[in-house]
């Protein structure tokens, strides 16, 4: 800050890291609480009791990483010059750190064993484990790219972190909510249809709580092509649709500032990898098969990463060289890689029915499940994998710093 002149930037990102960071604690706080009444209760940590402590490791994790933005902030509001706060020794770089990640796994998968230590234990470990893997790729993206300031550089990441997951969560939502009501006008207008669910809300509502005997119940209609084909269209279609929009959340934010093409793709990088460790975080927060459900988010952090990398990429290419269809193609692909992976995912999980699934003939998902998607997934995520060291290759010989000064905001 300069005379009178105040930097709202730095302001809002201030405000905002601040916030954001009590707000995370305070959920983690009440999450702790309500597992730890639960442990008391019930003397040990059952998956549904440790799911609270991951839930809530994951939630102090985020709003702790929220804080090196808000100094950045503050010093740039105290006048001080951008610099990174600490320095780590180079035998702390990712690239070997992430040889740990094998023995955090297995570490974790022994700690969910054992009852007594797993809730103080294993939350840590999680977030070590989540968080590991996307550092990596952040680190192998952007190395040696124009990445801006370390300040816009952790602004992206808490936008990517706090902003973009709870506005894509809405819109989700709200989306899914405007189909059920639409799709519900029409059922009104189709009596025999309106009849049969009438007769299956009277059998939910009359069954016994228990998975097993609601999923007899839904047999028939899990099993139905259009039941299937409308999962894939909204979780394959939509949610891809809406989130490589919003995942780059902090690129569209740098808007007003000429970024090159690497900025573009690092400040999408960032974004994706905050939006990738909230995400993967929360959904793997799970006793059952813990090391199973963390290590299966490698590949969905890959992904999301490089998606947002590319439409950041896409962005700065419009913004900067008015090239609106390089943007559209980049987009599109996003969304494609996206939905490939989500609609293997999906047909993976379906395929762990079987029973249930014995008259679909649009597919052999049994034996898919056991020979094929897993191995399609691995694939995919590892072509992640070499297009963010393929990009990072190219744009490192681009003379593209001549845009913008390193240390603007």
């Amino acid at each position: 800050m300069t005379g009178s002149a105040i930097h709202w930037s730095s302001v809002i990102q201030l405000g905002f890291s601040l916030l954001g960071t009590l707000s995370l604690w305070g959920v983690a706080a009440t999450l702790f609480l309500g597992g730890f009444l639960q442990l008391v209760s019930q003397g040990s940590s059952s998956d549904a009791v440790l799911q609270y402590f991951l839930l809530a490791g994951g939630a102090a994790l985020c709003g702790t990483l929220l804080l090196p933005g808000s100094i950045h902030a503050f010093r740039r509001l105290a006048g001080h010059p951008p610099r990174p706060i600490v320095s780590f020794p180079s035998w702390l770089r990712p690239t070997l750190l992430i040889f740990l990640l094998p023995l955090l796994l297995l570490f974790g998968h022994w700690v969910n064993q054992q009852d007594q230590i797993a809730w103080l234990i294993l939350p840590i470990v999680h977030g070590l484990s989540i968080g590991l893997p996307i550092l990596w790729f952040v680190y192998l993206a952007i190395r040696n790219l124009s990445a801006g300031s370390p300040q816009r550089q952790w602004g992206v990441f808490s936008t990517g972190l706090v902003l973009a997951p709870v506005l894509s969560f809405f819109i989700e939502i709200f989306v899914i909510l405007f189909l059920i009501l639409a799709w519900s006008a029409w059922a009104t207008t189709q009596p025999d249809l309106l009849r049969d669910l009438t007769n299956l809300a009277q059998r939910l509502e009359q069954a016994r709580v228990s998975p097993e005997e609601v999923l007899r119940i839904l047999e028939p209609y899990i099993a139905s092509p259009v039941v299937l084909f409308a999962i894939l269209s909204v979780f394959s279609v939509l949610v891809p649709l809406i989130e490589e929009t919003i995942k780059p959340l902090g690129v569209w934010m740098l808007a007003n500032r000429k970024l090159s093409p690497a900025q573009g793709f690092a400040a999408g990088v960032l974004s994706g990898a905050g939006f990738a460790l909230a995400e993967s975080l929360a959904l793997s927060s799970t006793g059952e098969d813990w090391a199973l459900a963390v290590f299966t988010r490698i590949g969905t952090g890959a992904l999301h990463i490089l998606a947002s990398g590319l439409v950041g990429w896409g962005l700065a290419r419009a913004w900067g060289e008015r090239k609106f269809l390089q943007l559209a193609a980049t987009y599109l692909l996003a969304v494609f890689l996206h939905s490939i992976w989500n609609t293997l995912s999906i047909l993976l999980a379906m395929s762990y029915l079987p029973e249930i699934l014995t008259d679909l003939d649009l597919i052999q998902l049994p034996d898919i499940q056991g020979e094929i998607i897993p191995y399609l997934l691995v694939l995919l995520a590892f072509t992640a994998f070499l297009s963010l060291l393929g990009i990072n290759r190219g744009l490192k010989h681009r003379d593209d710093d001549h845009f913008i000064p390193q240390d603007v905001v």
